[in-house]
């Protein structure tokens, strides 16, 4: 199957969680490899239903073995109540099969009381944190000052740690925030109480992958969320703190960028979202209470009702900005075989709207016999097959790739060994290679916007149309109104209509349609 990372490719919620469980049982290792708690997998098996926060869905396969990566911020609590719950219906969750990795940092009290604290705060301008402590402790993790699961063996260190994090915390607390403050004896010692459960679960994660790597295993990496709320390609500041994407699975886990070798981006038929921030389309009808209710649109984490809408496939895309080459080789068995493969490409871009190109490059003779006896036409395929879809994923975001030309440039073949599978793998391989290097830019829709507006609110329309990115391309006169047409980046656009209205009294009319993918 190769090593796949499966990430949501909308706001979380798309089922991630049934397909990790679905494809678990062709991987010996899981790997869940950033987001908290807020994650809420559910999945039923012979009927009974388990919601997993944080330890990886490949849990519930016999003799598969898990790890939560350093990208992960863990609340011990929750790993603990998951831990007892799975253990009470029969699941195997030891140390022998489930880990920890030594660096993944603790979500604490204070985290979650900062968390609840900002969020009462902000009153009519909420985020829509699950307040879980989640983003807090990534704070902290960034700031340098957090406590590391491997500190647990240390109390001595997990005691002074939390005093200098409680100096600042109760502070804020109690006089920006008007909230409780936390006892620092209390902190440690319900922590250090449970460390000894928790400290048999620790590992070096790399190491764990390496093994598994060496060991001919497929091994599964496991996103939380969506793309979407990726903290620096989402909807900001509507994101979570960590890194949604694809590229995260590695640091997050501890492995280099060439062990991902497939991405598996979820889409559900309709989209969801839980919490504030954009959604263009969104339905408050009859028909989005419909789809919320019967496809049980109810966060598993939080229980908030999820807002729904029809699916948003526009803006779905990325593209690169220069040219690159790439080489990829697969060299390994898969079931009770050994498949080889090795091809090397490059990658251009082409203008706006051309559309992809494969192309086989000049490393074959051009008479199709002779070229067909040094490459058969199997093996010349897979390789093609496999460009084909590896520019489903990109480098960047997970999104299909538009605008790229691919031009094979060679296709090793060496006797009994090369085989179809092997190229196909070996030339997804290269592209993404070759993708990263091409410095990959997501692609934005662009919208047609007309606005139609009386005469004496032309400056304000206009004014307000220059604030979202919007250029000018034409000013009309139609039915005693003035149609001002132009080009705007949707992702500028969120409550425009709302705006606009305001500006001119209620007069303006608006129509938008989409236009094309470009750079913004």
């Amino acid at each position: 199957m190769a090593n796949t990372v499966i990430i949501g490719a909308q706001w979380g919620d798309e089922g991630k969680g049934k397909i990790v469980d679905m494809l678990s049982a062709q991987s010996g290792l899981i790997v869940r490899f950033q987001g908290g708690n807020n994650a809420g997998h559910t999945i039923k098996v012979q009927g009974k239903e388990t919601i997993l926060h944080l330890i990886p869905s490949g849990i519930l396969h016999e003799g598969k073995n898990c790890l939560i990566g350093n990208g992960v911020v863990l609340d011990p609590f929750v790993f603990l109540k998951e831990v007892d719950e799975l253990a009470a219906k029969g699941i195997d969750v030891s140390p022998s099969r489930l880990g920890i990795s030594k660096k993944t940092h603790l979500i604490m009290p204070y985290h979650k009381s900062l968390d609840n604290a900002r969020e009462a705060k902000r009153a009519g301008k909420k985020i829509g944190t699950t307040g879980r402590g989640i983003g807090p402790c990534y704070e902290d993790k960034a700031s340098r000052v957090g406590l590391r699961a491997g500190d647990l063996t240390n109390p001595q260190l997990v005691r002074e740690k939390v005093h200098h994090a409680l100096l600042e915390k109760n502070v804020l607390l109690r006089e920006l925030y008007k909230y409780d403050t936390l006892d620092e004896n209390q902190v440690c010692e319900e922590l250090l109480a449970i460390a000894p459960r928790i400290t048999p679960y620790l590992k070096d994660a790399s190491s764990e992958i390496q093994k598994a790597q060496a060991a001919g295993q497929d091994i599964l990496f496991e996103g939380a969320q969506g793309i979407h709320l990726d903290i620096d390609h989402g909807t900001y500041p509507f994101v979570t703190s960590s890194s949604t994407v694809a590229s995260s699975a590695a640091a997050g886990s501890g492995v280099g960028p060439s062990a991902l070798e497939r991405v598996v981006g979820i889409v559900k038929a309709y989209t969801t979202r839980v919490g504030s921030g954009p959604f263009p389309t969104e339905l408050e009808d009859d028909t989005g209470r419909y789809i919320q209710t019967n496809g049980h649109e109810f966060g598993a984490t939080t229980g908030r009702p999820r807002r729904c809408g029809w699916l948003d496939v526009v803006i779905l895309r990325e593209t690169v900005r220069k040219e690159a080459d790439g080489q990829g080789e697969f060299d390994r068995e898969l079931g009770k075989e050994h498949h080889f493969g090795h091809v090397e490409l490059h990658v251009r871009p082409l203008p706006r709207g051309t559309g992809n190109r494969v192309l086989v490059g000049d490393f074959l003779p051009a008479d199709e016999a002779e070229a067909r006896k040094l490459l058969p036409k199997p093996l010349l395929d897979a390789a093609l097959e496999g460009v084909r879809d590896a520019l489903q994923s990109g480098a960047l975001t997970g999104y299909p790739v538009e605008d790229v030309e691919v031009t094979l440039t060679a296709v090793e073949r060496r006797e009994g060994q090369t085989t179809v599978p092997g190229c196909h793998m070996a030339a997804g391989m290269a592209l993404r290679e070759a993708l990263a290097a091409a410095s990959p830019v997501a692609l934005e829709p662009l919208m047609k916007v007309e606005i139609s507006v009386p005469d004496e609110f032309l400056g304000a329309a206009i004014s307000l149309f220059g604030t979202r990115g919007g250029k000018v391309e034409n000013i009309l006169d139609h039915a005693g109104l003035k149609l001002v047409q132009g080009l705007a980046p949707l992702s500028k656009l969120f409550g425009f209509s709302t705006d606009l209205r305001s500006a001119t009294q209620g007069r303006a009319g608006l129509m938008m349609r989409f236009e094309r993918f470009d750079v913004i």
